[in-house]
């Protein structure tokens, strides 16, 4: 088997859990690669090649539009901008599974996800994949501003429309599994409760009470 992990972070709780999982598949024999926006000196890593002006150029673009949207203080992604590198990347590499970790930063777009036609699993890190942009949210879907609405009733369809992919969610917690089943997005048989895995050969249990 060969997977592809897609990660928009080369630093932090998400990409250690990306790293870590990519290793240990490596580990036990599995073919992993694992997409990065900079060199890190990793085993099977695949390094992004565009330029600082196109990353710019979306971030750009996406600030505009965000400024229609509702008004908090998350971070935001909006998920339209196609990455033709990435396209290339799986064409290359031909994974048998893609991994979807952190794809903020404008990464990808979620309609590119939708002509991907390999398996697809998706890490909730956050709740980005069933919020309309934001990747923590605690309101209803439906905003004050009529465009800003109107905006994120189109972002909740694309999303809504992975339900038809061949996909698999992890929530990593009970918490985030009845969030995202909440959320009425996806199918719940493709919800899976894993949680995170720990290397005991670096972390180990100590007393609650001494804690």
């Amino acid at each position: 088997m060969k997977v592809l992990h897609l990660n928009g972070t080369v630093a932090g709780g998400v990409f250690n859990v990306a790293l870590t999982l990519h290793e240990k598949l490596l580990e036990n024999k599995i073919e992993s690669f694992i997409f990065l926006t900079e060199k890190k000196m990793i085993r099977n890593e695949v390094i992004s090649k565009s330029t600082i002006n196109i990353k710019r150029f979306k971030n750009f673009i996406a600030k505009i539009l965000k400024k229609i949207l509702e008004k908090n203080n998350q971070t935001s992604t909006l998920g339209i901008f196609k990455s033709v590198e990435i396209n290339k990347i799986i064409n290359e590499i031909k994974p048998d599974v893609i991994h979807l970790h952190w794809i903020g930063n404008e990464l990808l777009s979620i309609n590119q996800l939708l002509t991907i036609k390999k398996p697809i699993v998706i890490t909730l890190h956050d709740m980005w994949f069933f919020s309309p942009h934001q990747h923590y949210y605690s309101g209803s879907f439906k905003d004050k501003n009529y465009i800003s609405n109107i905006f994120s009733n189109f972002l909740i369809s694309q999303k809504k429309k992975l339900n038809s992919l061949d996909l698999k969610i992890v929530a990593t917690s009970e918490w985030i599994k009845k969030q995202v089943e909440k959320s009425k997005l996806y199918s719940k048989d493709k919800i899976y409760k894993i949680p995170l895995g720990l290397d005991f050969n670096k972390w180990y249990q100590e007393n609650k009470e001494e804690s």
